[in-house]
């Protein structure tokens, strides 16, 4: 399931993705084409680059308190 998403530009996503280690989150970046971004959250998270901590907790402060998975 995709949680939250931010997009930095019209075709360049970051989605949050929930439950790859229970109780934690990863944050996924890809190019997607920019059509319909709610339509494209599942290839992101699916496909993306996984973010470092450091910058995915800098886009979602509001998750600062859920620890971020490995």
């Amino acid at each position: 399931m995709v949680g939250k998403y931010q997009a930095l530009k019209s075709d360049i996503l970051v989605v949050v993705g929930f439950g790859h280690e229970p109780g934690t989150w990863c944050a996924f970046i890809d190019v997607v084409p920019g059509r319909c971004h709610f339509d494209e959250l599942d290839a992101v998270r699916d496909n993306g680059c996984r973010l470092p901590e450091d910058l995915a907790r800098f886009l979602f402060p509001e998750l600062d308190h859920v620890p971020y998975g490995r």
